[in-house]
């Protein structure tokens, strides 16, 4: 209650799961997609959709948090994170608090220019998980997943996170209150 308004209704649970060798290429990825989710671990700011044929970024699911409980232990291919990330990211999105939809505002130089920031500045942080442990993620920080490392410890089923991200307005969304 002391970070702002709780959320009215909790979401279903995004699964992610990652089975080995991910990540395999898509018939419909280019080469360039394929190296970001492999030199980048696919970092991404939550909420922030592509849309259309340009794939333009706009924040589509204004999301209050990130709660991740893993339904089993993997090593192998785990949650990368960019540690105080969501400070520059959320720095880039202020502009936004001057419209009155914000959901309308294209953000993909601001959101580009951004994650380039983090990149040059921030050394990403595996974050290793079991059943039993949560993870609480700031909307804005930028996260992804690790390529699978052979060798390492895995289960059979794959690496498997369920992830709750109830939504919020988009004006809360801009605040930097978690």
């Amino acid at each position: 209650r002391d970070h702002g308004t709780l959320p009215k209704q909790w979401h279903r649970a995004q699964l992610s799961i990652v089975y080995p060798g991910y990540p395999l290429r898509d018939t419909s990825e280019s080469e360039a997609s394929h190296r970001y989710r492999i030199t980048r671990h696919a970092a991404h700011v939550d909420g922030l959709l592509p849309q259309g044929p340009q794939r333009r970024r706009y924040l589509k699911e204004p999301h209050a948090f990130i709660l991740g409980l893993p339904l089993n232990r993997s090593d192998a291919a785990p949650l990368m994170v960019w540690p105080e990330s969501h400070k520059i990211m959320g720095e880039a999105f202020r502009h936004l608090r001057n419209h009155d939809d914000p959901t309308n505002v294209d953000l993909t130089e601001a959101y580009h220019s951004a994650r380039r920031l983090v990149f040059e500045q921030i050394e990403p942080h595996a974050i290793v998980s079991e059943p039993g442990q949560a993870i609480l993620l700031h909307r804005h920080l930028l996260h992804g997943v690790s390529p699978w490392q052979e060798g390492v410890q895995a289960p059979q089923e794959g690496r498997m996170i369920a992830y709750f991200r109830p939504q919020f307005s988009a004006k809360e969304w801009l605040s930097a209150e978690i």
